[in-house]
């Protein structure tokens, strides 16, 4: 029984089970998806405007020298292009600079007082407030945090080029911001002992060198204009008064008179003025210029790497540092267009709307002497990206014209969100390309960051609405770390979303997991995301992400246990390195490879500790898992055997905390709280421990390969493991099980088309070594299902058993690909919950036994009960997916399971259904035969069929396709449909009508109907059946070689049985989209790669929308991303309304909750 929330299958359901599910996802060749050839060009537009000579705080500190943003940008660049440079196409960008001129930068402390009365180390936002306003308030807060610092401080001693404003306005709001109250000091250098005092200090450029000094503006007016302001400058200034130089200011030795006026930071800040008093000192030789053109500068077109790295070599000669080298950062004598240098120059303003449109005429072709970048064979699937690194907003127009910021920032955002859908011909064709554009930001106000944050929004790659920062080198390194391994990885998903089917106000949301593959690496980063579902169905905001709270946990608090010795064990380092496949002698190691699960910051290696190059993250891929809620037992459910004890055992969990539990590529089965996506516990199987050593790494890249662990299935349920017929149980009796299959995860290492399940078989009881890939005894041990028992949530889960099969059944156990599903059967008039599972695969199609058979295993202790194998009937194939359970009499337990194997059969399994006497059946009267024989064709099925009921007879529903290798060529595929009268011998393709280029189902005399896929096309995932629809997706390979493996996928549906859509009646096959092909059967494009099966979910009852809402993860490829689509949006308003009327019916007891999918 399911047992976590509901799922209705269809309104027609009238029987208690209906437990379908579907098989592993796609396996080992669906790697290929995200291991294309195609390279991404990767735009990098460079801020070079002469702020780039300041330092992350806004000091002047010279493009030549450590800790300027230009010399740290560059140095960080330079690893990156080498790095990258054969993974990605890349081309460097900047702005176009205007003539300029060599000259000398100072750093200039604006608004300077020299009186201590004006100094606040760290002031408390109602300084800002108190200048703002004159708020009584606000002054007395701000006088007591300053005070506390400096005793002299004076809240009230404001620059008197800021008193002349009145409060409230533009200016004086600006300036009380930008300036108020003084937070820096710098020894007086001409009077030892005493200090000027400032907010902020930004370049000053001169043509000429002088003499550090002192401004005072002999001729000031503030009224936000520097024009008419002069400044004196002298050499020497003495004593704490603000008092001009006529009077008792202290200044001496005059130097001349300057208009200063603003440069780039100036001009983006808003600084029109510069205050009566300010410091000079000197820094060194720069480039300058005032203006800007207003467009952008290609220096380096993106391309391939050639094998002499000559492009890499063009790139690197532009990113020079020069650090600590002034003269060779001057060397260029080309002041008239000092784009031409051999290496960047920084000078002039920033022109950041132009600077996109250059990178759009670009992208489009259209920039003088260049072609687009987009490869004309690959223009169908090749990425396109930019990541723009600026320290600052936009001082001027397209046209080089300044403006502020506010006026400025409306056209950048356009020249941003038009690259998202940016139309460029390629080869004659014209395609419509996103280009997303990463922004990097510096050193910058947190004013400024809203509008930096806008632009990352229009690019698309905002994390939580907020662009990416940099306050220092090493944030900086972080931050372009991530958007080039972004860039790279992409984030993938091959597993169902999970989410309710009967959704509540309190669990409105679904859970989606992903990864993102890294070449080179063994561990791949997962991801499992909460996500809110908005009134119309559509996804809204994130929750939480596992993989990124699981990085703030600390190693140590962590709860990992694993099952040793018949018991369970913390995952520590006084375990026996024995069980890592490690000699005794081997501790170092054996630390290391628990050090690193865990996500220890640093690991030991040779005796010295070195970091942990994938801290802080911890959760791995999640690859073909499904993620499996463990809520509040079923309120769907209902014992009429023992009423009593199910609903004692209900009503004391009902409360209990929710859990979310996923297999990761790390090893382990996570447990989440829903509530905050903390981790509560994980689990490693035994028989997992030796593989661990080939995910841990210490540096990147590594020549480790990248490996499945727990990358089977999960199923959980209420069960009832008592004895007897079931009338006298116990509340105590039923328990929670979730039953964990490893997939691909029991084999070893190697080649993925010739490796062998090293991990499947072990002499130990426990799973804890000595393994072997083959039943041979004493290696008769089965290591492929692990059970648990989750029943409290606030605990670690008992360990329950392993799968524990006789030795005739063994031989025909292969890789656990099945997912177990669970119910109730009868045997001898005894009830018995059992689990249902197919035999699994095997890589070699010649293997004459393991993973040909079907397993009924006792769920009290997983011995198998009964077996029906290739012994038994030489037809079986291999059976990777998993049965579809029914219960067709109605009297509560399940006597019939179907399921399909790879030489295309499907299988029918019976226990004793219409026995009008049920003491009388024993396992013995079970009995399988083939209900569909393909003949010669023989069409593998890797999925779970779906069973549905119309006034007559149970349909049951699958589609075929290589789900192990989802992109090689082969025979024309098929969707199949045949109902079920229980035929003394099997079905064939002649019992079935073709419909293909038939709009209906009209021959009533046949048992059913098949549709041929068009040309490569498969179904990969199961049919779902809801409101007498039959609902699947389709994988189509791709065509085009040079996009990479990744296909596309559709959704089809159509009518099971005679329904009204619209008012109009809808026969068997009739296709219910409204689309021309295959008669309406397929519908809209689902997007790039293989989709899931569809998962339909019920809104709150207090929702005022009836309509269900569909959901298919799409698993993305080929540099395309993961998306899970609301199908249901685009579904006609007939289609819509017909499904709406498809709820929840008093008739069904229990429903399936996908997102267990048992």
């Amino acid at each position: 029984m399911n047992t976590i929330a509901a799922v209705a299958l269809s309104v027609f359901i009238s029987f208690l089970y209906f437990l379908s599910a579907p098989a592993f996802g796609q396996t080992s060749g669906d790697e290929e998806f995200f291991s294309g050839s195609v390279k991404p060009n990767v735009l990098i537009i460079l801020d070079n405007s002469n702020s780039m000579d300041e330092d992350f705080f806004g000091n002047a500190a010279g493009s030549w020298s450590t800790g300027s943003k230009a010399v740290e940008v560059k140095r960080v660049l330079n690893d990156l292009v080498t790095t990258y440079a054969n993974a990605m196409r890349l081309g460097l960008m900047t702005y176009r600079l205007p003539p300029a001129i060599k000259g000398f930068i100072y750093n200039n402390p604006y608004f300077v007082s020299y009186d201590p009365r004006s100094y606040c180390p760290t002031p408390v936002e109602a300084c800002v407030e108190y200048c703002r306003t004159g708020s009584v308030i606000a002054r007395s807060a701000c006088q007591t945090a300053c005070t506390a610092e400096n005793p002299a401080f004076e809240a009230d001693y404001i620059d008197d080029s800021i008193t002349g404003f009145p409060y409230g306005s533009g200016p004086r709001n600006k300036y009380c911001g930008l300036v108020y109250p003084k937070t820096n000091r710098l020894p007086n250098p001409t009077d030892p002992g005493r200090y000027f005092y400032y907010k902020q200090a930004l370049p000053f450029y001169n043509a000429t060198s002088i003499p550090d000094g002192f401004f005072y503006a002999e001729t000031y007016n503030p009224n936000d204009d520097y024009r008419g302001d002069i400044h004196s400058l002298f050499a020497q200034k003495t004593g704490t008064s603000d008092g001009p130089p006529w009077g008792d200011g202290g200044y001496s030795l005059w130097q001349g008179g300057y208009e200063l006026t603003p440069t780039d930071s100036d001009i983006a800040l808003g600084y029109n003025e510069f205050g009566l008093r300010v410091a000079l000192l000197y820094v060194g030789r720069t480039w300058y210029a005032e203006g800007s053109p207003g467009n952008g500068f290609l220096h380096v077109p993106v391309n391939d790497n050639q094998t002499n790295n000559q492009h890499l070599e063009n790139l690197l000669a532009k990113l020079q540092t020069h650090e600590g080298r002034a003269d060779d950062y001057m060397s260029c004598t080309n002041t008239t267009d000092p784009n031409m240098c051999s290496y960047i120059v920084n000078a002039g303003l920033t022109p950041t709307a132009g600077t996109f449109q250059s990178a759009i005429n670009y992208f489009q072709g259209s920039y003088p002497g260049y072609a687009t970048p987009i490869q004309s064979q690959t223009a169908a699937c090749q990425r396109n990206f930019i990541v723009y690194v600026t320290d600052g907003l936009p001082t001027v127009n397209e046209s080089g014209l300044r403006g502020t910021a506010d006026s400025l920032m409306p056209s950048v955002l356009g020249k941003i969100q038009s690259l998202r859908s940016l139309a460029v011909s390629v080869g004659g064709t014209i395609r419509t390309y996103d280009i997303r554009t990463y922004v990097v930001g510096l050193g910058l106000t947190s004013e400024a960051k809203a509008k930096v944050d806008a632009m990352a929004v229009a690019g698309g790659t905002d994390v939580e609405g907020r662009a990416l920062y940099a306050d220092n080198p090493e944030q900086l390194q972080e931050a372009l770390d991530a958007v080039f391994s972004d860039i790279q990885s992409g984030t993938y998903s091959f597993s169902q979303p999970s989410v309710s089917a009967v959704r509540t106000a309190d669990e409105n949301f679904i859970y989606v997991s992903s990864f993102g593959p890294i070449v080179g690496e063994p561990f791949w980063q997962g991801a499992l995301k909460k996500i809110a579902i908005q009134e119309d169905g559509s996804l809204g905001d994130m929750i939480w992400e596992a993989g990124s709270v699981l990085e703030g946990t600390a190693e140590g608090g962590r709860n990992i246990k694993t099952y040793l010795g018949g018991s369970l064990r913390n995952f520590a380092r006084d375990l026996s390195p024995n069980y890592f496949d490690l000699a005794l002698s081997e501790t170092e190691e054996r630390n290391q490879i628990v050090d690193y699960v865990r996500g220890k910051s640093t690991l030991w290696v040779g005796g010295v500790e070195v970091p942990n190059p994938d801290h802080p993250r911890k959760l791995g891929d999640i690859f073909h898992a499904n993620p499996v809620t463990i809520g509040s037992p079923s309120r769907f459910f209902e014992d009429p055997l023992s009423y009593e004890a199910f609903q004692s055992f209900r009503e004391s969990y009902k409360n209990r905390d929710k859990l979310v539990l996923v297999g990761a590529n790390d090893g382990q089965v996570h447990a989440f709280e829903t509530l905050n996506g903390t981790e509560r516990w994980s689990f490693i199987p035994p028989n997992l421990l030796p593989k661990l050593k080939d995910l841990v790494h210490t540096s990147h890249p590594t020549s480790k390969k990248h490996k499945y662990f727990v990358d089977g299935q999960i199923s959980a349920a209420d069960v009832w493991l008592g004895t007897g017929s079931g009338t006298g149980k116990l509340a105590t009796e039923w328990r929670t099980l979730a039953v964990v299959g490893l997939g691909m995860g029991v084999r070893g290492g190697g080649d993925r088309r010739s490796d062998k399940p090293e991990y499947l078989w072990s002499a130990s009881p426990s799973c804890d070594g000595n393994f072997k890939d083959k039943y041979n005894p004493p290696h008769s041990y089965y290591c492929g299902y692990h059970a648990l028992d989750v029943t409290n949530t606030s605990n670690f889960p008992s360990f329950r058993w392993l799968v524990s099969p006789g030795g005739s059944e063994a031989p025909y156990l292969g890789e656990p690909w099945s997912k177990m599903v669970m119910g109730r059967v009868k045997i001898n008039g005894q009830e018995k919950w059992v689990g249902f599972i197919g035999g699994g695969y095997s890589l070699k199609s010649t293997e004459p036994k393991a993973g040909r058979g079907f397993f009924v295993v006792d769920l009290s202790n997983g011995e198998i009960l009964w077996s029906f194998t290739k012994e038994n009937n030489e037809a079986m194939g291999f059976i990777p997916g998993t049965p579809a359970i029914v219960d067709r009499d109605n009297d509560g337990f399940i006597d019939t399971a179907y399921v399909g194997d790879l030489s295309g059969n499907l299988w029918k399994f019976t226990f004793c259904p219409y026995n009008p006497n049920e003491s009388a059946c024993g396992i013995s009267d079970w009995d399988g035969k083939i209900l569909f024989s393909p003949g010669n064709s023989k069409l593998p099925t890797f999925n779970s069929p779906a069973v549905a009921r119309d006034q007559n007879y149970h349909w049951v529903f699958w589609g075929t396709g290589n789900k192990a290798y989802p992109n090689e060529p082969g025979p024309q595929n098929r969707f199949l449909a045949i109902r079920d009268k229980n035929p003394t011998s099997p079905y064939t393709l002649s019992s079935l009508q073709d419909i293909t280029n038939t709009p209906i189902f009209t021959e009533t005399a046949k048992d059913g109907w098949y549709i041929n896929l068009s040309g490569q096309e498969r179904v990969l995932s199961d049919a779902t059946v809801f409101g007498g629809i039959v609902f699947f997706t389709s994988y189509a390979p791709s065509t085009e070689n040079m996009c990479g493996a990744t296909g596309s996928a559709a959704l089809y549906g159509m009518a099971m049985m005679p329904i009204s859509i619209g008012g109009e009646i809808y026969d068997p096959g009739k296709g219910v989209f409204q689309t021309i092909e295959y008669f309406g059967r397929k519908g809209p494009s689902l997007g790039t790669g293989v989709a899931s099966a569809p998962i339909i979910s019920l809104k709150p009852p207090e929702s005022t929308e009836r309509r269900p809402d569909f959901y298919v993860t799409v698993s993305g490829g080929a540099g395309t991303s993961a998306e899970v689509v609301h199908a249901s949006s685009t579904f006609s308003e007939g289609l819509s309304s017909a499904l709406a009327a498809a709820g929840p019916a008093a008739s069904i007891i229990h429903w399936r909750d996908l997102r267990v999918q048992p």
